[in-house]
């Protein structure tokens, strides 16, 4: 009975829906889609190198999504598109299009091959000679170094570049590109050709002065024979290379040609222009054990002068003049080789004992300019001149105590001068003193007595007012006289000595002063009379009282010290009533101050290096200040600075420009109201004495 029931439902449910499904009695059959996805995929370019890309392409049906493996993932949009892929190495892709009623898959596959570096190389230019140097330029793909063999090694940048090289030989160039997916080469070759031998000279042009040389040099390269043959087209050439224009008038212009021996097509030339030819001189003057200043003659003693010259021919005159007459020398081919002429014999060799000179001497005892010039030995050809300044420091001018005269000891062979004084104007020219002798070379004036106080020759001392000579076994040297008080200095036993009655003219003391005591000063200082010394072979100022009692020293640097040979002078010492010593270094061209303070010890006070040819000091108390006169050695004539005491700033004295040419000063005094300077010498032209009367201004 349970399946009769069953068949029964079953028909009429099958009723119900046959009436439900159509209307008006027809008949309708219903069917469910069955249907499962589709896919397809493509790859274009199915081939792509190493690092090169490609694109995937789908389409689909009855799909709700479509992946791709190896890395690609779910695309979009479903029913079509593509993708982009890079495959490092040959890949098959695999499409998966999913749908309600199932999947569907497809593949594509993209071959992937290797890719490998590229490299060019080429070489600019492409044939060089010997020496000369090309470039090597590269380039390269799919690379990660490049070398280059043949010592030039890695270069960089990779991708391009170039590189100098300079073979000596032909050579063959291989540049070695190198990447991940291996290497390549490439390669060039530079073509080297033998240098040509090449000739240079030197100098390759040059003024030559008539009947003058000329040393050339030539190089030759390329060659292991580097000789040359020489020629000129004018005067004569040695082996050597040396021009000889002996015979050629100046303004010639002249080729001078070097030809290589290993190649005599290859040469070079200089030009030569052939002018006036030029004589200058310097000067140099020895002693018996060396060289003494270039810049000062000494005085005190005979001594040879040479001259050093450039420009200077055999036959050549050299004239040395001085007021007494002309030294006159001819120059040889033995003072040209050793680049000097002069009065005397050959050099005395340094540190020697003995210098015998027979010939050409110079007596120098009294400070003037010597004149020294050279000339062809026709005439026509002038050197330039030299004034050269005989020195001495010595105090050599003086005014009397009431300022109506002033004396002058010029020393070998004049007795003192004295020059009648008006308003401080010199009006009567000069007249021999009442001093007895002769050959003074220092002088002073008491400023109480009014006596005059001379040193004579060297072993005596005068005094004017009772004609008194005081004779000593030793050297005197210089004189100072201060309130009734004289002084002198007696270098060569190391001593000063004091003469405390100017009447009686008798030494009553004596103290050492160091090593050759030279130069002496006196003044009144804060009341107290004070005597300077300056001992030039110690370099060392004293200050002593008028007693003789030593108060203080100081020690000087940057002075050179003196010697028993170059006793010339060179050191004159001047001290102000304000306590400070001036000191002149003629030979260092050194001014220096030194100051005495409230404690009675003497410190250096200021220091300046002088230009020009310093010759003496004179002080000026009006104004602190110290009056140097120079030697100008190219115009002959003396010029004047003043420097201020305390700081040895200085500045020019115009009025010097009016003494006259060849007229060295000997010494200046400045007049006590500090308007007048005051100036003794000798005057070149005629040998004799002078004086004259300069505003000091």
């Amino acid at each position: 009975m349970k399946t009769a029931s069953v068949v029964a439902i079953s028909i009429i449910m099958a009723a119900l829906a046959g009436c439900g499904s159509g209307g008006g009695g027809g008949s309708t059959s219903n069917s469910q889609s069955t249907s499962t996805p589709t896919v397809t995929l493509a790859i274009s370019p199915t081939s792509i190198t190493s690092g090169s890309s490609a694109t995937l392409s789908w389409t689909t049906t009855n799909a709700t999504s479509v992946s791709i493996n190896n890395g690609v993932g779910v695309v979009t949009p479903v029913a079509s598109g593509s993708v982009t892929v890079t495959p490092s190495a040959t890949t098959t892709y695999t499409a998966t299009a999913t749908g309600s009623n199932g999947s569907a898959t497809a593949t594509a596959t993209v071959t992937v091959t290797a890719t490998l570096p590229t490299v060019t190389l080429a070489v600019s230019p492409t044939s060089i000679t010997s020496g000369s140097s090309a470039t090597l330029s590269w380039t390269t793909t799919n690379a990660t170094s490049v070398s280059i063999n043949n010592s030039v090694g890695v270069v960089t940048p990779v991708a391009s570049g170039s590189v100098t090289v300079t073979p000596s030989a032909t050579t063959t160039y291989t540049a070695t590109a190198t990447g991940t997916n291996g290497s390549a080469t490439a390669t060039a070759t530079v073509t080297v050709a033998a240098a040509a031998v090449t000739v240079t000279i030197s100098p390759s042009s040059v003024s030559v002065p008539s009947a003058g040389s000329e040393q050339f040099t030539a190089t030759v390269m390329n060659t292991t024979s580097t000789a040359v043959t020489w020629s000129t087209s004018a005067g004569s050439i040695s082996a050597t290379g040396l021009l000889s224009l002996a015979g050629v008038a100046a303004g010639t212009n002249v080729t001078v040609t070097a030809t290589s021996v290993a190649d005599t097509t290859k040469s070079a030339s200089a030009s030569v222009t052939v002018t006036q030819r030029v004589i200058t001189i310097s000067f140099v003057a020895l002693d018996p054990n060396g060289l003494l200043s270039p810049d000062f003659i000494p005085s005190g003693a005979l001594y040879p002068i040479h001259v050093a010259t450039s420009g200077a021919q055999v036959g050549d005159i050299l004239t040395i003049t001085d007021f007494s007459g002309s030294a006159p020398v001819t120059i040889n081919a033995a003072n040209i080789t050793a680049g000097y002429v002069g009065t005397g014999v050959a050099f005395c060799p340094s540190g020697g004992t003995t210098c015998t000179v027979t010939s050409g001497l110079i007596t120098v005892y009294d400070p003037h300019f010597v004149k020294i010039q050279a000339a062809s030995a026709d005439g026509t050809i002038q050197s330039n001149v030299l004034w050269k300044p005989l020195i001495t420091d010595q105090p050599t001018l003086a005014i009397s105590k009431d300022a109506t005269t002033a004396y002058f000891a010029p020393g070998f062979p004049f007795l003192v001068q004295e020059y009648l004084l008006a308003n401080g104007t010199n009006t009567s020219g000069t007249s021999n003193a009442t001093i007895l002798g002769n050959d003074d070379y220092a002088i002073a004036v008491d400023n109480q007595t009014g006596d005059v106080l001379t040193e004579v020759g060297g072993t005596e001392i005068q005094n004017s007012g009772s004609t008194n000579i005081l004779s000593s076994s030793n050297t005197l040297l210089a004189v100072a006289a201060l309130n009734s008080y004289g002084y002198v200095t007696a270098p060569n036993v190391g001593m000063i000595g004091q003469i405390n009655n100017l009447s009686q003219m008798a030494i009553t003391g004596s103290v050492a002063a160091g090593s050759y005591p030279w130069a002496i000063d006196a003044a009144t200082v804060s009341g107290k009379d004070l005597v300077a010394v300056y001992s030039e072979q110690d370099t060392t100022i004293r200050i002593f009282d008028n007693s003789l009692t030593p108060i203080s020293s100081l020690v000087l640097t940057g002075v050179s010290e003196g010697t028993a040979q170059d006793n010339a002078g060179g050191w004159p010492l001047r001290l102000f009533q304000s306590g400070t010593a001036a000191l002149l270094s003629s030979f260092d061209k050194v001014l220096v101050t030194a100051t005495l303070d409230s404690t009675q010890t003497l410190h250096l006070a200021q220091q300046a290096t002088l230009t020009g040819n310093p010759i003496g000091i004179a002080k000026d108390e009006t104004h602190q200040k110290v009056v140097v006169w120079y030697a100008n050695t190219a115009t002959g004539m003396t010029t004047m600075r003043s420097f201020d005491l305390a700081t040895l700033t200085g500045t020019s004295i115009a009025s010097a420009s009016t003494l006259p040419v060849g007229f060295l000063a000997s010494d200046v005094v400045v007049s006590s109201d500090g308007t007048k300077l005051y100036v003794g010498g000798i005057n070149f032209t005629n040998g004799n004495p002078a004086f004259y009367v300069l505003n000091n201004q």
